[in-house]
Parts: C-alpha cells; structure tokens; sequence
C-alpha cells in the first residue's frame, strides 16, 4: 500500500526506486542471518539440501544454496511492476506478461508474488474502491491457502497449505479504509526514513 502510493505522489519516481534498492542492499546480510544463520545468501554444502533454498548441483557433488532475497528487493520489482503498466506505450497482454514474469522472479524473495499484486491492485485501483478491495481480499485469501504456483524460480510445481495467521491481511482493509483520507501526513523527514531504517534494523 505505501509503494502504491509513494509511487503516485513522489516526486523522482527514480530516486525512490533507488532508495528501495540501497536498503534492499543494506539489509542482505541481516536477512540472511536472520533467515539462516550465515550472513551470505550463498553457501555451498554437502549432504542435505535445504528445501527452502534454490538449488543447484555442483560437479565435483555439492550444491550451491541460492536464499531467498529480502522484502525489499520485492518491493522494487513490485515498483518495476507499476512503472512498466503506467509509463510503458504497447498493449496491455504484453504488459500481462511482463506482470508474468516479475512474479516469476519475485519467488526468489520473501512474500512472493503476493507483493507484486497486492502492490499492482492498490495502484491500479486505487480509486475503485471496491473493484480494489474485493481484487485485494482474493489475492490476501491466496496467501491465508497459501497457494505457491511454484516453490521457487528453478523448480516448478505447486503446493498447498492453511496459515490462518495471515487472515490479518484483511484487517487492514478497515483500517486503510478508516484512517487514510488520500493526503500527505505530518510525519516530515522521520515519516519518510523511519520505514526505510526500520526494516533492516528490525532484523
């Protein structure tokens, strides 16, 4: 929701995808500690192969660990997402594959294309209430099935789980709904880098 908008109302949409990509940066190493205990988001290892990890066979019998990339980095592919429906000049099935296609890559970072869709219906639909929010509810209901078109970018496939914990997805349609009245906060200078600090510094 905030990409959505900070999309709509920044002022150098290429700064902000700059900004995005530095603490997208800042925060690999944190994630990948966080995530699996070493601070790189390769490793080579022997034996048992992390299931959770993108895999890839090694000649001499290892396999190189690919980790998953962090939120951040999901976030600028959900922007690149936005950019190209709003800036690019050719025919919208086109556009449906580019969509395709930045999914595809975000199930290398964490959340998935859920980020990319979720962040596309809140700028697409941004004044269709709700066309937006129905659009939102199915794709939150997605992740509450936890429906994976596949379980990472080298391995196709589909899996199925229940999570109820993420039924909180829907309760920010009240809130957003309630609490955003569509203008610009007080927050200054600390509303704008408190989000960004927060997600590395927070892992």
């Amino acid at each position: 929701f905030f990409l959505a908008e900070g999309y709509v109302h920044t002022r150098n949409v290429k700064k902000y995808a700059a900004r995005i990509f530095i603490f997208a940066v800042l925060s690999i190493f944190p994630f990948c500690y966080l995530s699996t205990g070493g601070w790189l988001p390769v490793e080579v290892v022997s034996g048992k192969v992390n299931p959770s990890a993108m895999s890839i066979p090694l000649a001499n019998g290892d396999t190189l660990m690919i980790y998953r990339a962090n939120f951040l980095f999901n976030l600028l592919l959900s922007l690149i997402n936005i950019i190209a429906w709003d800036k690019l000049k050719i025919p919208a099935p086109f556009k449906v594959i580019i969509t395709a296609v930045i999914c595809w890559l975000s199930m290398a970072c964490d959340w998935g294309y859920w980020c990319v869709l979720m962040s596309f219906i809140f700028w697409k639909f941004r004044d269709k209430q709700i066309l937006k929010w129905a659009l939102y509810s199915l794709v939150s209901l997605s992740c509450v099935f936890y429906f994976k078109a596949f379980q990472n970018p080298l391995l196709f496939g589909v899996s199925y789980s229940f999570r109820p914990v993420h039924l909180d997805l829907l309760l920010i349609i009240p809130l957003i709904t309630l609490c955003y009245n569509g203008q610009k906060g007080k927050g200054g200078r600390f509303g704008k880098w408190f989000f960004y600090v927060f997600y590395p510094a927070h892992l």
